[in-house]
């Protein structure tokens, strides 16, 4: 998705002018540059100490070193099989394409903040979510906690992990 480019020092975007995923660039003074970006109803902002785009061409200056801290991820992942133990390192969506029942016992390598969507991308087979199984080096913590089962249905699960282990996000209340 392309950045847009704010000009006014005043205009800056809120959470409820930016769509989810969304990325937009603001300048202040024309000397300070800030990236904002919606992602989990949350809008972050990132600081720049020179602007970031040229001339409204949306691109940014070679000489600029963009650096992000912290748990971003974009990659993406795709199991077939069950595990107890499935690496999780620098991806935010997990693919589960069951050849036959997949049962998902726990990850590793999440790290503080990350947050991982688990999406069933086959309804032939049935795919469970194991709550607080022991066996993985991360465990994943339901809303219900007890293990879920996808019966044969897309959909999936959104996650989030603490650096220890993970926990579902997907229901704010059992319905």
């Amino acid at each position: 998705m392309p950045l847009k480019q704010i000009t006014s020092s005043r205009v800056h975007p809120t959470r409820r002018s930016m769509k989810e995923g969304e990325f937009r660039f603001a300048m202040t003074g024309g000397k300070v540059g800030r990236l904002f970006h919606k992602f989990s109803s949350i809008l972050h902002e990132f600081w720049a100490g020179e602007p970031l785009l040229v001339d409204g061409s949306n691109r940014m200056r070679p000489k600029v070193n963009f650096r992000i801290t912290g748990a971003l991820a974009s990659a993406t992942k795709t199991i077939t099989a069950s595990a107890d133990n499935i690496d999780v390192s620098g991806i935010n969506t997990l693919f589960v394409d069951p050849a036959a029942a997949v049962v998902i016992g726990g990850f590793t390598g999440g790290v503080n903040g990350q947050e991982l969507r688990v999406v069933v991308i086959d309804d032939d087979q049935n795919v469970t979510l194991e709550h607080a199984e022991g066996v993985g080096d991360q465990d994943i913590y339901l809303h219900i906690s007890l293990d879920e089962t996808l019966d044969s249905h897309y959909g999936g699960w959104n996650l989030v992990c603490n650096g220890s282990d993970w926990y579902d996000e997907s229901h704010a209340r059992h319905v």
